[in-house]
């Protein structure tokens, strides 16, 4: 019985030992003002033979991968 307590206190400790903050609403860089949105399916058109540019997307993310910028 002691060895199961025992257990669970170091479980316990360990998983608040080892917990993140929760991070919402952080920002950096100068932010993005209004205006010059264009809608995902005319990014392409946009682009043309460039390989990059600056452009404002609106879209619906409907895949993310969780391991891309895990560190």
């Amino acid at each position: 019985m002691k060895k199961l307590i025992l257990s669970l206190t170091f479980c316990a400790l360990a998983t608040l030992g080892f917990a993140q903050d929760k991070v919402q609403g952080q920002s950096f860089g100068e932010g993005v003002t209004e205006g010059n949105i264009i809608p995902a399916t005319e990014v392409n058109s946009k682009l043309g033979k460039e390989a990059k540019a600056d452009m404002k997307v609106v879209g619906e993310v409907v895949n993310v991968c969780k391991k891309k910028g895990v560190s």
